[in-house]
């Protein structure tokens, strides 16, 4: 076998000769859908709007016509339309770029985390983590009405117990002086 036969045969198996194959194919319709989107609706909106019969028709005669020779004219309308069929073809080019970037990085994050599974056992642990410090803040802050609460329980008691000691304080005093 010659030397371009080998590598065309290497090339058929180690390329993805199919995925392009699809990719043109897709395209193509893709091209038509577009010339169509272009030609059959937006175009004619444009004719419209500026009061003109077609945009394909426009054009500026650069020399007459003649007996002998046809017209000469440079063509804007059919570039324009032109123009505005490879924007619309890039636009959605656009699109569908930056959502396959999208989704790459969608992917790559569940590849860093371990998959899918993975990632949702790291969200259910993020929110259990969430609801323990919202609980322990919520302790804290009864913990500090507690506090506060107990502090002037205590306070309260040891005024009782200082008012209670100047009783019988005074009792036991009454009661030496009456002995006597």
């Amino acid at each position: 076998m010659s030397k371009f036969t080998v590598d065309f045969k290497k090339f058929i198996k180690e390329s993805n000769i199919f995925s392009l194959a699809i990719a043109v194919t897709v395209g193509t319709a893709f091209g038509k859908i577009a010339t169509s989107l272009v030609d059959d609706l937006i175009m004619p909106l444009l004719s419209y709007l500026f009061g003109k019969d077609q945009f394909s028709t426009l054009k500026i005669v650069l020399k007459a016509e003649t007996e002998t020779s046809p017209a000469i004219t440079f063509n804007y309308g059919i570039f324009l339309q032109n123009v505005f069929q490879f924007f619309i073809i890039a636009f959605f080019i656009f699109l569908f770029f930056k959502f396959i970037k999208k989704s790459q990085e969608k992917i790559d994050l569940l590849n860093k985390y371990g998959g899918i599974k993975s990632l949702i056992f790291r969200k259910k642990i993020d929110k259990i983590s969430k609801d323990v410090s919202e609980i322990k803040n919520e302790h804290s802050e009864n913990k500090e009405q507690l506090s506060s609460k107990t502090e002037a329980l205590l306070t309260e008691i040891r005024d009782l117990l200082k008012e209670n000691e100047k009783t019988l304080k005074i009792k036991k005093t009454k009661i030496k002086k009456t002995d006597v």
